[in-house]
């Protein structure tokens, strides 16, 4: 897929998370270490940089924030989490991020940005 249409899709689905209380929206990495207090606490944010621009979910764990790439496939038709070992990909971010909330799912230390 094409930059110019990454960044479309991109923009579709930040309109769809508007709302949900685990979208923050534009925001860098260190930021949101700063918003992760305890272990277990997490949040969706997107990453501006051109050279790692996406979605990425941080999540704090064994008091340190880890950060995951969230990437489409080459089609643009559906989004998954880098080397996760289940490989859940879905249609939309928010289906994805619903999918790895069930308990029991996790991600995983392959794919850590």
């Amino acid at each position: 897929m094409a930059a110019e249409e990454d960044a479309k899709k991109d923009e579709e689905e930040m309109k769809k998370l508007e709302g949900q209380v685990y979208w923050h929206g534009q925001l860098p990495s260190k930021v949101a270490e700063r918003l992760l207090k305890k272990d277990g606490d997490w949040l969706l944010r997107y990453n501006d940089k051109a050279d790692a621009r996406g979605f990425v979910i941080s999540v704090r764990w064994d008091d340190k924030a880890k950060h995951f790439k969230l990437s489409w496939n080459k089609t643009g038709e559906r989004i998954s989490v880098g080397g996760s070992k289940e490989k859940k990909s879905s249609m939309s971010v928010a289906a994805l991020v619903e999918w790895f909330q069930e308990p029991g799912r996790r991600l995983g230390k392959e794919e850590v940005e």
